[in-house]
Parts: C-alpha cells; sequence; structure tokens
C-alpha cells in the first residue's frame, strides 16, 4: 500500500499533474533530400552534317481592291496637317483631361476661334507622326496645342500668355 501511496505523490506524477503537456506550436521543416546524380552517358559526335531543306517561298497575291495602309494614313496626315495650319488654334485633347478643357475655357473667354481633335486608340497612329513633325519633338502631355499651324506648347504656355 505504501509504493502506490508513494507513486502517487512522487514528484514526477505532481509535475504531470500540475502542468499538462502542451503540443509544440514550432513548425518544423522537412529536410530536402540531397539530389541525386544520375549517370549520363557521353555523347557522340556525329560526323556527319546534315542541312535542312528549305521550304519554297509561298508567293502572296493582293487583290487588286485592296489599298495600301501607306497610302491611306499619308492621306490622313495631309488631312490633319492641312485642318491644324489652316485653322488659328488647334488644340489636340484627350478624354477627360482637366487641363484640356481649362485651355478650352481660356481661349473661349479670350474670342479666340479653335479646333480641337480629341485622342483615342484608334486615331492615335495617325495623330502621333502629324504631331511630332509640327513640334519637331515627341510631345506626350496634353494639350497639344499649335497656332496657326505652328507648335505653341501646352496649357502652362497658354496660361502665361492670357493670364
Amino acid at each position: 500500500m505504501a509504493n502506490w501511496l508513494t507513486n502517487l505523490f512522487s514528484p514526477k506524477r505532481a509535475r504531470k499533474r500540475s502542468s499538462p503537456r502542451r503540443k509544440s506550436t514550432k513548425v518544423t521543416r522537412r529536410r530536402k533530400s540531397p539530389k541525386r546524380k544520375t549517370a549520363r552517358s557521353p555523347r557522340r559526335k556525329s560526323t556527319k552534317v546534315t542541312r535542312r531543306r528549305k521550304s519554297p517561298k509561298r508567293k502572296t497575291v493582293r487583290s487588286p481592291r485592296r489599298k495600301s495602309t501607306k497610302r491611306i494614313a499619308n492621306k490622313q496626315g495631309d488631312a490633319l496637317r492641312t485642318k491644324i495650319k489652316s485653322s488659328d488654334w488647334f488644340i489636340v485633347t484627350m478624354d477627360g483631361c482637366g487641363y484640356c478643357t481649362e485651355a478650352k475655357k481660356i481661349l473661349r473667354s479670350q474670342g479666340q476661334k479653335f479646333k480641337s481633335l480629341k485622342l483615342t486608340d484608334k486615331n492615335e497612329k495617325k495623330i502621333w507622326p502629324v504631331t511630332d513633325k509640327l513640334a519637331k519633338k515627341e510631345y506626350r502631355y496634353f494639350p497639344m496645342i499649335f497656332h496657326k499651324g505652328k507648335f505653341f506648347g501646352g496649357y502652362g504656355e497658354l496660361h502665361a500668355k492670357y493670364k
């Protein structure tokens, strides 16, 4: 009887009762097994040279009704160029641009006549070559303002002139 009483009140038993064993929160990572090297047979050098046969070139035939896109782009570019040069003020704008609307308000308040063109995804490729040629540089800010066919600048230049 004394034996089981001593086991009941032994220090080991007391430790187990007072603090229950908790699971560890430490995350253990699996060790990666080392990569096994596979034995490869040495490559043989071939002495025979093989050449690929070239496939015959296919001739493409255009239909006579189809016009080249370069001619159309040049015609539209010429039309835009004449429109810019013929108008007193010309503004290239972008949708949702606050400076573009302010530039138009300034010209309206001064009583100036102007024409404007909105830049979209469809007409972008037609407008850039013309504006780059007239501005003599790549100007990618809005609005692009032209005065009597010459590049004037942006909203800042127009604001400085009239205010």
